[in-house]
C-alpha cells in the first residue's frame, strides 16, 4: 500500500497543476494508512478504505480521466485551498481523538458484557431463536414487498404493522453476521440447517436490495458475508476483480430502473447503459460523482463560507431521546438536504425529491462554521469506543464491531447520531446476546 500511496501521489505532483490537491491527497492517504498500522482491525481498515475511497481518491481519478480522456460527468473540478485544509484538520483530529480514548477505553470495563451473559444464565436453544428471527424476517419482507411499500419511491405509507415489519425486517444483516459466526464454530449443533438459513437470508436480502433499486440494501448483506468470511475473501482479491465489472453495471442499472417511466429489460438497459459509456467509464464516474463527498464538503465550504449563521440542528440529538408520544409537537429530525442542494446550486431547483448528502464533515461546516472542528473531537470519543471492541471473542461482539463501524462510518449526517445509535445498538444486542454461546461469555469484550 505505501508503493501505491507513492507511486499515484508521485503521478499527480508530475502530471497535476493543482498542487494544494496534490499535497492534501498524500496527506490524508499517509494519516489513514498510518492510523490503520498502528492497530490493525476491521474499524481501522473499513475507515481508512472508506476515507480515501470519498475523501481522496476522486482526485486521483479525475486526473486520470483527463489524461486518459475518460467520460466523466463534470470536467476538473477545482476544490479550494479552505475545503482541503478544513477537511485534513477535521480528520485530523478525530485520527487523534480515537486514538487517544481507544487507549483509555482499552482499559475499562465493557458496558454491555453483563447484559449479554445474563441472557444466557439459563438455557435458551439457540436454533429456536434462529428460526423464529428467521422467519419474522422472511414473512416481513414478503409482506412488505407484496403490499408495494419497498417499491414506493416518493411517499409511503404508515401504519403500526408496517413499523413492525421494518424492525422485523431491518435485523437481517444482525442474523447474517450471527449465523455467519455461527456456522464457523468447531461443535456448532445442526450446522447444515444454519448454513441453509444462512443461504436463505443472504440470497432473499440481495433480491430485495435488487427488485427495490436500493443500493445501500444490495451492498450490505455482501459487505457482512465479506466480513463472515474475512480470510477466505483476503486471499482471493481476485474475486472482487472479476465482478467489478458487474458492480459497476448494477450500481448503474439500480439507478436507471427507479427513474425510467417505462419498463425495462435487461437486455435493453445492458444497451441503455453501455452504448455511450464503457465499463471503465462507468466504474470513473460512480468515483467521482456518486461517492465523491469530497466535491459534496467542497460545495459546502464555497457557498457558507462567507456566512455567519450558526445552526442549532446537532441538538437533536438530546431531544431526539424523547418519544414523540411524551411530546406531540416535536420538531421534525434532520434538515431538508434537497433546500441545501438547490441552495448550492448543485440540484436542479424544479426536483424536489433529490436529497444532496453533505457528509458529517460538510454538515459540521454548515452547522458551525469554522467551529464545526469540534464535533470531530465528539465524534472521535464514540468511535474510540468502537475501535476498543475485540473482534470475534463473542457473537456480541462480531455483530457490533461491522453493525457499528458501518453505521458510524458511512452515516452522512450526525444530526440525530444518538437516537439512532440506540435504537441500532438495543435490537441487535439482544438478538445476538440471546444466541451468544456460554463457551464465549468470559471473553465478552462488547460496548
Amino acid at each position: 500500500m505505501i508503493l501505491y500511496i507513492i507511486f499515484t501521489a508521485s503521478y499527480l505532483f508530475i502530471t497535476s497543476e493543482f498542487i494544494e490537491e496534490n499535497i492534501y491527497y498524500l496527506f490524508v492517504h499517509l494519516l489513514l494508512y498510518s492510523f490503520y498500522k498502528s492497530k490493525q482491525n476491521f474499524f481501522r481498515f473499513f475507515f481508512f478504505i472508506f476515507g480515501i475511497f470519498s475523501l481522496a481518491t476522486p482526485v486521483l481519478i479525475e486526473e486520470l480521466a483527463r489524461d486518459l480522456n475518460l467520460v466523466i460527468s463534470y470536467d476538473h473540478y477545482h476544490y479550494i485551498p479552505e475545503s482541503l485544509i478544513y477537511i485534513s484538520i477535521y480528520l485530523s483530529i478525530l485520527v487523534l481523538t480515537i486514538a487517544s480514548f481507544s487507549f483509555f477505553f482499552k482499559k475499562t470495563k465493557p458496558i454491555l458484557s453483563n447484559l449479554s451473559i445474563s441472557f444466557n444464565g439459563t438455557y435458551i436453544n439457540p436454533l429456536v431463536i434462529v428460526l423464529m428471527t428467521s422467519i419474522l424476517v422472511l414473512c416481513s419482507y414478503v409482506w412488505l414487498f407484496n403490499i408495494g411499500y419497498l417499491s414506493y419511491i416518493e411517499e409511503r405509507p404508515s401504519s403500526p404493522f408496517i413499523t413492525i415489519a421494518l424492525a422485523f425486517s431491518s435485523l437481517s444483516i444482525t442474523l447474517i453476521l450471527c449465523l455467519g459466526y455461527m456456522i464457523q464454530i468447531s461443535n456448532v449443533a445442526n450446522r447444515n440447517l444454519l448454513i441453509f438459513l444462512y443461504t436463505v437470508i443472504i440470497f432473499t436480502t440481495v433480491f430485495i436490495g435488487l427488485s427495490t433499486g436500493s443500493r445501500m440494501a444490495l451492498i450490505f448483506p455482501i459487505m457482512a458475508l465479506i466480513f463472515n468470511h474475512q480470510d477466505f475473501f483476503s486471499k482471493r482479491l481476485w474475486i472482487f476483480i472479476i465482478f467489478s465489472p458487474l458492480a459497476f453495471f448494477l450500481f448503474t442499472a439500480m439507478g436507471l430502473t427507479r427513474t425510467l417511466q417505462f419498463e425495462v429489460t435487461l437486455s435493453n438497459l445492458y444497451f441503455f447503459i453501455t452504448q455511450n459509456n464503457s465499463v471503465l467509464d462507468l466504474g470513473v464516474h460512480i468515483i467521482v460523482d456518486r461517492f465523491n463527498y469530497l466535491r459534496a464538503i467542497n460545495e459546502v465550504v464555497v457557498t457558507y463560507s462567507n456566512s455567519f449563521q450558526i445552526h442549532e440542528d446537532y441538538l437533536q440529538n438530546i431531544y431526539g431521546l424523547i418519544p414523540r408520544l411524551f411530546w406531540p409537537d416535536k420538531p421534525i429530525m434532520g434538515v431538508d438536504l434537497n433546500y441545501i442542494g438547490i441552495e448550492m446550486g448543485v440540484t436542479n431547483p424544479d426536483d424536489r425529491a433529490t436529497s444532496y448528502g453533505l457528509h458529517f464533515i460538510g454538515e459540521s461546516f454548515y452547522q458551525l462554521k469554522w467551529l464545526g472542528l469540534i464535533i470531530a473531537f465528539l465524534q472521535g470519543i464514540i468511535l474510540a469506543k468502537i475501535d476498543s471492541i475485540k473482534e470475534s471473542t463473542s457473537i456480541v461482539s462480531h455483530v457490533l464491531v461491522f453493525q457499528l463501524t458501518v453505521f458510524t462510518l458511512m452515516t452522512g449526517s450526525l444530526l440525530t447520531f444518538i437516537p439512532e445509535l440506540i435504537m441500532l445498538i438495543v435490537p441487535i444486542t439482544i438478538l445476538s446476546a440471546l444466541l451468544n454461546t456460554n463457551k464465549n461469555e468470559k471473553t465478552i469484550n462488547s460496548l
